[in-house]
């Protein structure tokens, strides 16, 4: 086997890598954490305590300059993202960036060349595709159990009340991108996995808090060169728990995936899954975890998967599998629906540019019904 890849985590926020990628850590197959970057010092200590004996330093340049790595994984927000993998890809370190890759395809396109000119590999973490239920739902279409696919509809809802920090970065026009840019993206991602690539973009949204910047439900339909219509909902507007649900409708068969009332980002637990045939006959597909969870983690997580097979492709020198270009389309996508939103109009793909985001929501205005 080929030395594990030495690996350095820049971010160590609750949402992120103290949530998603901190229990997996101990899993690694192909790659080892040896370094944490955050400006914050408590976050270091937190994960230093709870996880392991790292490195810890607090400014970029000194973790470039100075850390036992070979690589990188960002877990930071998505306005630093495009800064940080130039930054690092001129260090010479391989990236996985966590999604979203960015706020525009300017960007995206930057981050691309940089790795491509300093010669590392650069994965974007759409762990989604990783998860064992979603990949389920992948060989069934390969085998060809729905039938030809006609049409995907998806839902990821918040309840409106999961907020206890307060006003934080994902709520600020910085990001340029509400709930549909940092939860739905994931969901474009896999609707182009199943669907193939997008032509068109129809969407509305919609502020309906005085504490976002940015929009708080948003409803999309894509339409694939494929001929599949994708319908998409996201929300934090909802008082209901929180969901994330799918429906694969096909001329034989509908495969019905959901997930909740919890955040399917910081549960192993899988989708429930039912095959329905002829309107009335349904097949349960739900798939079982292991009854000790660090075994679950170890043999399914998506995040381990996902660190796994980006390290991976370091070892072997090849493409990661989630490439920068998939990031891309998957903000392409993001971006011609705000587009289309702010225009009242269908967007057609490819985009020429992401145009002025800003200007967006700084327009977006604050709708309460009465």
């Amino acid at each position: 086997m080929a030395e594990r890849i030495k690996l350095g985590i820049v971010g160590c926020g609750f949402a992120g890598t103290q949530t998603m990628y901190a229990p997996i850590l101990r899993h690694l197959q192909h790659a080892e954490v040896t370094a944490l970057m955050d400006p914050d010092p408590k976050a270091l200590a937190l994960m230093s305590e709870h996880y392991g004996a790292f490195e810890c330093f607090t400014d970029l340049d000194d973790l470039f300059a100075n850390a036992p790595i070979d690589a990188v994984l960002l877990a930071t927000p998505v306005f630093l993202h495009e800064e940080q993998v130039i930054q690092a890809a001129r260090a010479g370190k391989h990236i996985l960036c966590e999604k979203p890759m960015a706020p525009t395809i300017e960007a995206c396109d930057a981050m691309m060349a940089a790795a491509e000119e300093n010669e590392v590999v650069f994965a974007v973490g759409f762990a989604r595709r990783f998860d064992k239920s979603l990949q389920l739902t992948h060989a069934l279409l390969e085998q060809g159990r729905l039938g030809r696919l006609v049409h995907i509809r998806a839902e990821v809802s918040w309840c409106h009340d999961l907020s206890p920090l307060g006003f934080n970065w994902r709520q600020s026009i910085r990001t340029l991108g509400g709930l549909f840019q940092d939860n739905a993206s994931h969901i474009v991602d896999l609707c182009q996995w199943w669907a193939g690539p997008v032509e068109t973009v129809s969407a509305q949204m919609r502020r309906a808090r005085a504490d976002w910047e940015v929009e708080t439900h948003a409803h999309a339909t894509l339409r694939h060169a494929s001929g599949v219509i994708s319908t998409i909902h996201t929300s934090n507007i909802s008082h209901k728990p929180g969901v994330e649900s799918f429906l694969l409708e096909g001329t034989a068969a509908s495969l019905e995936l959901s997930f909740g009332p919890a955040a399917k980002y910081a549960s192993p637990e899988p989708f429930t899954a039912y095959l329905w045939e002829k309107g009335i006959e349904r097949r349960e597909l739900t798939l079982g975890n292991f009854g000790n969870i660090d075994r679950e983690l170890a043999a399914h997580s998506m995040y381990r998967r996902s660190i796994d097979e980006f390290a991976s492709a370091i070892q072997e020198g090849r493409a990661p599998w989630i490439d920068g270009s998939v990031g891309r389309s998957a903000m392409e996508v993001v971006n011609a629906a705000y587009l289309s939103a702010a225009q009242d109009t269908t967007i057609h793909l490819p985009l020429t540019s992401s145009g002025d985001l800003m200007r967006v929501f700084e327009t977006m205005p604050l709708f309460v019904s009465a």
